[in-house]
């Protein structure tokens, strides 16, 4: 995590780590800063708990944990999830970072994942050329509902430094709470990300897939009691391995009876895991299945799966014995509990529902769960979800009868054809997320293929530097310009290095034929006496008649007749012109004077010059073509030059 390396390592791939820099009182004594850490990781829980709660997380929660203050890095709030692959659960915390700055005065954050700061990707065709991962260490926050980016030479104390990309993590929070330090990030940065963040709070729920399963009564009673079990349990079966398998064999604990159809509620990821995956259960296990074409097939396929999936947890947990080791009874008499179960009523956590009432000690069990995680014990280790799989089956009593009478009212499963996608709405999805419609018809009527050729020619004429080549549209600032460098003048320079006796006159000086001067005005030497002036027109000559020579030779290979030829212009025959005087014949003993050389035009044979624009142009197309529509070396060329080849509609 850039600027703060020394709190943890780096971080793994689908980890997601956060920061809260609380604006820390002036008159804090060292001693109270543990209390004053506290207060605000309640302050702050209190805040996110009505969303955090209920929210469906693919692997793990959003969480924090005080971090005193140590070295230059100030005292904070840090916190880190595995959202498992699943992107929206990343994007969901920023969503909440976001929120809970603009909530909270002084509050600045800062968010990376494996790929560093990921929130600049989703702006990166709006971002200042000098935003590199290399220049943006300690530089990107969030503060006040806004990113904010510090610049690389307005912050005063890093003005013509030759370290100025190395800005310590407390003058940068320093910058960010700055009022006249302009640090707000433009508004085409901002509209990027906000983009992404005003689908939240709704995307969670429209992520949301319910289906009825047919599992065993132990798996709903815990499904009844912690519904964010199903996270875990689907982990546990989609990521098996041969050890896991061996606990499927025998399933000791949720075995094929006492069935129910139950309701289960997934993320649409979960549930595209569960589904998308075949499998056979073990012979030994007592577990069957009805044909693929009987109408219940689904729903006990996907039953069987995520009790496997239980299995599993259960075989992982450290409790042999299925009793509740080491559990505390929850103190509901505790001071902070009751503030913090206030708050939540006081935001509508509850949604008016009748306290004591079936749905009210769910939703009063969540928020325990929750309290318990984040508050009693973020100092140690987080209980495996077999154990509280165990736990719950242990302590809660449960009825076979009591699901078997829900089993009537239960409301049809969602429909999953958000599986299946078309290529439209293929189209539309990429429409609404690059921001560009690919089959825009005006655009196929006026696409000129000239663009290719000429986009083409000018990335090929660009300057590139170590870092690579720069595409026609980049790179046009004056900076970039300070370093020229006259191609054409080093060739000809290279080719006079070379000896051409055939060319050379005798009375001709050496320095003279490459076309250096010479100052002679200084006995020492200084590189800057010596001038390369214009390549002379003879190299110039000689230097095009080999290349013309070399064309007609590779014309004749396989390669040449690759190329594209320009067609042969007709001769046009020339009639004799009254009173033109015969040419004379030459002089016995004297050789006739070497005609001048030919135009590689004028030749009698069946060469024709390459047409370098059609050969691009055509190969371009044709590798297009190649990929078939899936990304390839052309669109990505292409893209960056801002060319969108059409659809071919001729196919």
């Amino acid at each position: 995590m850039a600027g703060l390396g020394d709190l943890h390592e780096p971080i793994p791939v689908d980890v997601v780590e956060y920061t809260l820099f609380p604006s820390v009182p002036a008159n804090l004594q060292h001693e109270h800063i543990d209390d004053w850490l506290n207060d605000k990781l309640e302050s702050y829980l209190t805040q996110l708990s009505p969303d955090v709660i209920k929210y469906l997380w693919q692997k793990e929660s959003f969480e924090l944990r005080p971090v005193r203050p140590k070295g230059y890095i100030p005292a904070c709030l840090q916190g880190k999830t595995n959202y498992g692959g699943n992107i929206d659960d990343e994007w969901f915390i920023v969503y909440q970072l976001f929120q809970l700055t603009k909530m909270s005065h002084g509050l600045i954050a800062s968010v990376q994942d494996d790929d560093g700061e990921f929130l600049l990707v989703q702006a990166a065709d709006f971002l200042p050329k000098w935003l590199e991962p290399d220049t943006a260490e300690n530089r990107i926050f969030i503060f006040n509902g806004e990113l904010h980016i510090i610049p690389i030479t307005e912050y005063p104390a890093q003005k013509n430094s030759s370290s100025e990309q190395t800005l310590t993590l407390t003058d940068a929070l320093r910058c960010i709470r700055d009022p006249k330090i302009q640090t707000k990030a433009s508004p085409q940065i901002q509209n990027s990300i906000k983009k992404k963040l005003n689908m939240f709070p709704e995307k969670a729920n429209e992520n949301l897939h319910f289906a009825n399963c047919y599992i065993p009564t132990s798996v709903a009673a815990v499904l009844e009691q912690n519904p964010t079990l199903v996270s875990p349990a689907v982990e546990a079966f989609y990521y098996r391995d041969p050890i896991d398998l061996q606990a499927c064999r025998t399933m000791k604990i949720f075995q094929q009876e006492d069935m129910v159809i139950y309701r289960v509620k997934f993320t649409r990821y979960m549930y595209a895991q569960l589904l998308q995956q075949d499998f056979q259960p073990d012979r030994r296990s007592g577990w069957t299945l009805p044909s693929k074409t009987n109408p219940q097939f689904k729903q006990d396929d996907l039953g069987l799966k995520l009790a496997h999936g239980f299995e599993i947890l259960c075989s992982r947990s450290g409790s042999k014995n299925y009793n509740i080791n080491g559990h505390t009874s929850f103190n509901e008499s505790d001071s902070r509990w009751q503030r913090y179960l206030k708050s939540l009523t006081e935001k509508g956590f509850f949604q008016n529902v009748l306290e004591g009432s079936r749905y009210y000690k769910v939703l009063l069990e969540e928020a325990k769960s929750f309290y318990t995680e984040h508050f009693a014990n973020h100092k140690s280790t987080k209980k495996e979800a077999g154990d509280t799989i165990l736990q719950l089956l242990e302590s809660s009593p449960y009825s076979m009868e009591d699901f078997k009478k829900k089993e009537h009212s239960l409301p049809l499963a969602d429909d999953d054809s958000w599986l299946e996608i078309s290529p439209d709405e293929l189209d539309q999805l990429l429409h609404d997320t690059v921001g560009k419609n690919t089959t825009n018809t005006s655009q196929q009527d006026t696409f000129d293929l000239s663009q290719i050729t000429e986009n083409m020619k000018s990335f090929v004429n660009n300057i590139s530097s170590v870092e690579g080549a720069e595409f026609p549209e980049e790179g046009d600032d004056d900076d970039d310009k300070e370093v020229q460098f006259d191609g054409m003048g080093f060739i000809h320079a290279m080719q006079k290095m070379f000896d051409f006796p055939e060319d050379k006159d005798d009375d001709s000086d050496d320095m003279d034929e490459y076309g250096w001067e010479e100052d002679d005005s200084e006995d020492e030497f200084n590189p800057s006496k010596f001038k390369l002036n214009k390549p002379k027109t003879k190299i110039d000559t000689k230097m095009k008649h080999y290349m013309n020579e070399m064309d007609r030779e590779l014309a004749k290979t396989e390669m040449g007749k690759s190329f594209e030829k320009t067609p042969k212009p007709a001769k046009v025959a020339t009639k004799p012109q009254p009173n033109a005087k015969p040419k004379p014949k030459p002089k016995p003993g004297v050789s006739a004077k070497p005609r001048k050389t030919q135009n590689i035009d004028d030749e009698d044979d069946d060469f024709r010059p390459v047409n370098i624009d059609l050969t691009l142009v055509k190969n371009t197309l044709e590798s297009y073509s190649a990929q078939q529509g899936l990304p390839g070396p052309a669109t990505n060329i292409l893209n960056s030059m801002g060319i969108n080849i059409p659809k071919n509609t001729d196919v």
